[in-house]
Parts: structure tokens; C-alpha cells; sequence
């Protein structure tokens, strides 16, 4: 073969057509040339024609060798020369029918895997399919386990305590046997008419009884007449009954003397309870301003010698040195104090120990200062109970700074107890008493859950009333209707004496009463001795009396005076029904009127503000304000006083034009008053012009006289 030689540009852009003849095309083989055929090529004569077939042949020859060479890459501008249908290539057939042959044995394969792979998925699902399925009953469709929600934080900045206290409704009721009290004590108990506990009786005492867990101090928000102190007395002297040696182990402070009074009451009948088997009776003292200071110290400690040479040794040489250290030039009676800080023995060798007489010491704040500062050995290191009652009072005020006083010479396990009736959520307040894991129980209402904002609340079965006076002058003619109309006071004849007999005493009662507005303490002083030997009122408590007479609040002492003095003379049967109870009463006077109420020989009871705490009549059927009170909690305090231990009370206020809205808004529609379900203030209309001219003028000469005894007594004597 011959090297082939692409003819030129011109030759192959020639416009001559080349004729080929048409062969059929051999896809299994090429074709290859026959022996005749070459030699009948060999003896032909050479022509053009036939170098033109040479030419084919070498083509044809090139295109069917393996490896062809490359030819160079023809131009875009070149033509490619157009063939007939049915004309072509037979390799470039076969190799294209190759690959395409290559391409769908590829597709078949890839076919193939597909199906495998869809089978196998296909087994899967019909093995999952294939799982024995649960069979339930036809109950209710399990549900999932709740997600269990975060906790929800407090915003209260008060403490838990505080903010979440035992609560316990008036119904609540036991026996003093299911809540631990022994039979014994419980018949005593019963004899003096407390048959059952109260709601806040049932509740305090399994919290204060002597017990191994029953720790902490307990805070008690109750109304009045509630049972709040037999609360804590019971179990205070059930503990310190079992000690054999005397020793003031017991400290109850209360503001004022009537409370002192009521509470020593309720401690001599506990005490007498207890005083069986192998405990002791428990010894109760008192100390209270209007007293005898050297008469208290007396009643509270006593003196005993004991042998000490030592001590005695020591005691001299600590006055001496006293002595020494003194100033010459000081003035004589600061060297008297000196030496009288400790009394020497009158034996040698003698000490003189100074020994609580008292278990228990019921006392007004003022006065237990006293006693600390100047009453030799008195000391309250062995307390192990302290009771504040009415406690918002003793904290609002200061009293000598007793609670600091006190509070820094206690052990800090002492047990606390804190009542009142509108007990103070003031943190500051609360913080002076140091209290050790505290509990605060609520005596609420019935239908009501949250107790009220400033803790007033109100006797279950107490109804108020208010009436309004149209002419202020006659004032009194109005609280003189009302005393006969709903027939708060018998009728009773006036006594057979003379006029002159009755001036003279009520003279006598004014002058004391007006000297006493001067000084309390001279006539405290001057009463020192008979109050202490007069016996204290006994308090009875029926299970079911009959309640009777009324207590009239005044704002002042003065006005107490006054108005008791004017019943008297506005109905003259009234004078031996009437008693008087005011901040310069003597002990013994007060003692002695409280003890005529109880009995049922006075029934008008004219008091000034500060018997409106704790003062105990037990069968009161009706409260008069007739000053209207200074504010919510004075008013809650006051009419406190009756419907007490479930009895039914009455409430009456009298308020004049300018007092009117304040009443109403503040007190009769507050919110922070809690008073039973449905239960509101009645309105009560009495008219000036019901009362008559006779009426009138048997008031004109009752000021008349009112005004000339009260100028008779201050004539100098």
C-alpha cells in the first residue's frame, strides 16, 4: 500500500461530482476483492478512470486500517460533500451499534439492581407488617406520660410562713381530751364551763403542748372572745408544772391592767387543774403600774442566807473598791446608791440569795422594766415561755424599749407565742421578737378562704348598726332612746335616798376622778394598799348565758365621766345600774365595777378607750360607740367586746353629719373587715323630732345641774 495523500483545498472544494457505484454494505465483514478482480485490473490499460478507483481504493483501504491516523482538523468554512441515502460507513455502523448495544446491556444492568433493591425493601416492610399487634380491651386509650411542668416561683417578698398560714374555721371544734389533755384536767376545765375547745383552741394547743416535735413559736390572729388565752395558758402551765423548784420560768406581757386581771383568772383555774399526781401547783404573780413598787418586789422574790465565807469575802471587798473608786467630792446620796446595789448579810459569813417566789409573771411592759433595772435578783434567764398578747399594741408602741430590753436577756429557745386580733404583717415589727421557725394560725369566717389584708375580722355572730344624729347637741337624748328602745337596761325604781346624799357622792366621785387626771400616780399611791388586799373579781363562763347589758365607748376619760353622771340624771333609775371604767380609775374601784357587771348588778358600763382590749365580760349583749372609734382596728376592738365564744352581739355606732362618709367608707364598706357572708352594716333612723318638749327640758336641767356640780368641785376646799 501506498501512503495516501489528501489532495489539496481546491480539489476537495471542487465542484465535480464523484460518482461511486453502490455496493452493498456488509455489517458482519468487509468485504475484500476478489482474485479476477485483480487480475482483470492488472491487464486493463491504465486510464483516468481508473486513477480515480486507485484513489478510492487507497481510502477504503485507509478506513479499514485499526489505527488510522489523525487528520488534521478540517475548517469551519469547509463543506462536508453530501451522500446519498443508504450510503455510509460500515466500521463507523458497527461501532455505533456497538455502543449502543453497550448502553442497553448498562440500562439492563442498572435495571436489574433497581428490582433487587425495590424486592428487598418491599421483604422489610412486609416483616414489619408481619409484627403481632397489641391487642387491647376496650378501655380507655393509654395516653402519654404528662410533661411535668416547670415549678412556678414566688413573687411575695413575705416569707412562707407568712404568706401561708394554717387557717381554721369557726365550727372547728374537739374536745380538751382528743387534743391531749388529761381526764383529770379536763373535768376541772368543765366545772369553771369551758365544756369543749374553741376553733383556735382546737388549733394552738396540739401546736404549744410539751412534745418532742412540737418546736417553734406560734403567732395566733383570732378575734376577740375567741378562747385566745386559755390557748396558751393551758399548755404553759401543763409544762412547767412538772418542775419541782420555783423559778420564773413563764413571762405574759399585755398592755394594759384589765388584761393582766383577766389573764391571771384564766391562770388560777389552769393552775388548779394541773395541781394533782406528782406536779405542784404553779405559783402566778402580777405586776402592773398602779401598784406599789415595794410591795411587787415583796410578792416576787424573797431572801434567803446561805453560808459562803468566800462570797462574803468577795461581796466586802467589791463594795470597798466601789467606795475607792468613788469621788470624794460627789454628792452624798450617789455614794448612798452605791453601796446599795447589794445588801450585805447581817451574819458573817452569810451571803444573802435572792429566789423567785413566782413560776409565772403576768405583767404590763412599763412595769417589767422596772422590775429589771431595780428589783435585786429578779432576772428572767430561766424563761423558757414568753406571751405577748395584743401584740400589735405592744409593738406600735415603745414602753421603756421593752422588747429590746427583754428580747437580748432571753435564751434564744425560748418558746414564743404572739397574739392579737389584728395581728401586724410589718416585717420590721415582727423582726424585734427574733422568732424561731414561726407558725401563724387565722381564725377565719365560714364562707370566706383569704382572710382579710390588715387581719381585721370580726365575731361570727355579731350584727352592726349605725344612727345618725341630726343635732349634735342633744347627743345624749339620742343614746337614751336607743338604751330604752331596744331595752338594753331593766327598768328598775329609783332607790329611796335623798337628793343631797346623791350630790355628795357623785361629788366625791367627780373630784377623785378630776385629781386623778392630774396625777395618776399619787392616786395609784394613795390606793397601793387597799387594791392589793381587795380580792380580784371572780370571771365566770356559763356554757349558754343570757346576754345582757350594754358597754358605752367614749374618746376621752372625761367624757366617760360626764356621760354616766347625765344618765343618771336623765333617768334616775339608771344611777344604781351605772359604772364608770376609765384609764384613772383606781384598781380596786375597777375590780370591784367589772365584778357588779358580771354579777348582774350594774348593767351600763361607760368606758373610755382603753378597756376596748381584752377586757372580759363574757355575757355583753350590746356595744355602743357612742364617740365614733379613731380608726378600723379601734373599732374592731371595741365592738369585739360582745358576741363572744359563739354568743349573738349587737353593735351600735352614732356618727354625726361630718363623720358620716368616713364611717361609711372606712368601716362600714371597707375590705379589710371581715365580716360573715351577707352580714353589713343596718341603718337605724331616729329623728330630733321624736323626741318631745318635756324631754328637752328634763335635758336643759340636767346640763344645768351637770354644769354646777362640776363647778362645785373645783371650788378650792
Amino acid at each position: 500500500y501506498s501512503r495516501y495523500i489528501p489532495p489539496n483545498k481546491r480539489q476537495k472544494t471542487t465542484s465535480s461530482s464523484i460518482e461511486l457505484p453502490e455496493r452493498p454494505i456488509e455489517i458482519s465483514q468487509p468485504a475484500e476483492p476478489s482474485p479476477e478482480a485483480g487480475r482483470a485490473s492488472k491487464s486493463e490499460p491504465y486510464s483516468s478512470d481508473d486513477s480515480e478507483n486507485t484513489g478510492k481504493r487507497k481510502r477504503k483501504q485507509e478506513s479499514n486500517d485499526p489505527k488510522p491516523r489523525k487528520s488534521k482538523k478540517k475548517s469551519k468554512d469547509e463543506k462536508q460533500p453530501e451522500t446519498k441515502d443508504g450510503d455510509g460507513d460500515p466500521e463507523d455502523e458497527g461501532k455505533r451499534h456497538k455502543a449502543l448495544l453497550e448502553k442497553r446491556e448498562k440500562s439492563l444492568k442498572k435495571a436489574e439492581r433497581l428490582a433487587k433493591k425495590a424486592a428487598k425493601d418491599i421483604s422489610s416492610a412486609e416483616k414489619v407488617l408481619e409484627e403481632p399487634t397489641e391487642v387491647h380491651s376496650l378501655g380507655p386509650i393509654p395516653q402519654p406520660e404528662p410533661v411535668p411542668e416547670a415549678p412556678i416561683l414566688s413573687t411575695t417578698t413575705l416569707p412562707s410562713w407568712l404568706s401561708s398560714p394554717i387557717r381554721v374555721t369557726p365550727t372547728t371544734s374537739a374536745t380538751f381530751s382528743d387534743i391531749g389533755i388529761h381526764k383529770d384536767v379536763e373535768r376541772t376545765l368543765q366545772k369553771h364551763g369551758f365544756q369543749n375547745a374553741f376553733a383556735v383552741q382546737a388549733a394552738v394547743l396540739p401546736l404549744l403542748l410539751p412534745g418532742p416535735s412540737r418546736e417553734g413559736d406560734v403567732l395566733v390572729s383570732a378575734s376577740t372572745g375567741s378562747g385566745k388565752t386559755l390557748s396558751y395558758v393551758l399548755p404553759m402551765i401543763e409544762d412547767i408544772s412538772r418542775n419541782r423548784v420555783v423559778a420564773l420560768r413563764g413571762l405574759i406581757v399585755m398592755p394594759t391592767r384589765e388584761l393582766v386581771i383577766q389573764a391571771r383568772e384564766v391562770c388560777n383555774i389552769c393552775a388548779d387543774a394541773f395541781a394533782s399526781g406528782n406536779r405542784r401547783r404553779v405559783k402566778i404573780g402580777t405586776a402592773v403600774g398602779s401598784e406599789n413598787f415595794k410591795s411587787e418586789q415583796a410578792a416576787l422574790m424573797s431572801q434567803e442566807l446561805q453560808y459562803d465565807p468566800k462570797g462574803y469575802e468577795e461581796q466586802i471587798r467589791r463594795l470597798n473598791t466601789k467606795w475607792e473608786c468613788s469621788d470624794y467630792e460627789s454628792d452624798f446620796e450617789e455614794d448612798i446608791v452605791l453601796c446599795d446595789d447589794e445588801e450585805i448579810s447581817p451574819l458573817p459569813d452569810h451571803v444573802i440569795n435572792h429566789v423567785s417566789k413566782i413560776d409565772i409573771l403576768i405583767c404590763t411592759p412599763g412595769r417589767l422594766v422596772e422590775h429589771l433595772k431595780s428589783t435585786p435578783g429578779f432576772t428572767i434567764q430561766n424563761v423558757k415561755w414568753l406571751v405577748a398578747d395584743e401584740a400589735d399594741k405592744l409593738l406600735d408602741q415603745s414602753f421603756q424599749q421593752w422588747l429590746d430590753t427583754v428580747i437580748n436577756k432571753l435564751d434564744r429557745t425560748v418558746r414564743k407565742v404572739v397574739l392579737s386580733a389584728t395581728i401586724t404583717r410589718d416585717i420590721g415589727q415582727l423582726s424585734g421578737l427574733k422568732l424561731r421557725r414561726p407558725r401563724l394560725v387565722i381564725l377565719e369566717s365560714q364562707e370566706e378562704v383569704g382572710m382579710a389584708r390588715d387581719g381585721h375580722a370580726l365575731p361570727m355572730r355579731l350584727s352592726e348598726s349605725a344612727m345618725k344624729v341630726e343635732d349634735s347637741a342633744i347627743k345624749p337624748l339620742y343614746l337614751l332612746h336607743l338604751l330604752q328602745r331596744e331595752n338594753m337596761v331593766p327598768t328598775v325604781p329609783k332607790p329611796k335616798q335623798t337628793i343631797e346624799s346623791e350630790e355628795s357622792s357623785d361629788d366625791d366621785s367627780d373630784s377623785d376622778s378630776d385629781s386623778d387626771l392630774d396625777s395618776e400616780s399619787s392616786s395609784d399611791l394613795s390606793s397601793d394598799d387597799s387594791s392589793s388586799n381587795a380580792p380580784s373579781p371572780t370571771l365566770s363562763h356559763p356554757a349558754f348565758g343570757t346576754p345582757r347589758g350594754v358597754l358605752i365607748f367614749t374618746k376621752s376619760n372625761e367624757t366617760a365621766v360626764r356621760l354616766g353622771r347625765l344618765l343618771a340624771l336623765l333617768e334616775p333609775g339608771y344611777a344604781s345600774l351605772t359604772g364608770t371604767l376609765t384609764s384613772t380609775t383606781r384598781s380596786s374601784t375597777r375590780a370591784s365595777t367589772i365584778a357588779s357587771f358580771n354579777s348582774n348588778k350594774l348593767s351600763i358600763l361607760v368606758a373610755s378607750d382603753l378597756v376596748s382590749r381584752g377586757l372580759d365580760l363574757p355575757d355583753l349583749a350590746h356595744v355602743v360607740n357612742y364617740d365614733i372609734p379613731t380608726s378600723v382596728t379601734n373599732y374592731v376592738h371595741r365592738v369585739g367586746r360582745t358576741a363572744r365564744a359563739g354568743k349573738k352581739g349587737c353593735a351600735w355606732t352614732l356618727f354625726t353629719d361630718t363623720e358620716g362618709r368616713w364611717f361609711w367608707n372606712e368601716i362600714a364598706r371597707s375590705e379589710n373587715i371581715q365580716r360573715p357572708s351577707g352580714s353589713k352594716v343596718e341603718r337605724v333612723n331616729i329623728y330630733s323630732e321624736q323626741f318631745d318638749s318635756e324631754l328637752r327640758e328634763r335635758y336643759e336641767r340636767a346640763l344645768g345641774e351637770l354644769g354646777w356640780e362640776a363647778t362645785r368641785s373645783k371650788r378650792p376646799k
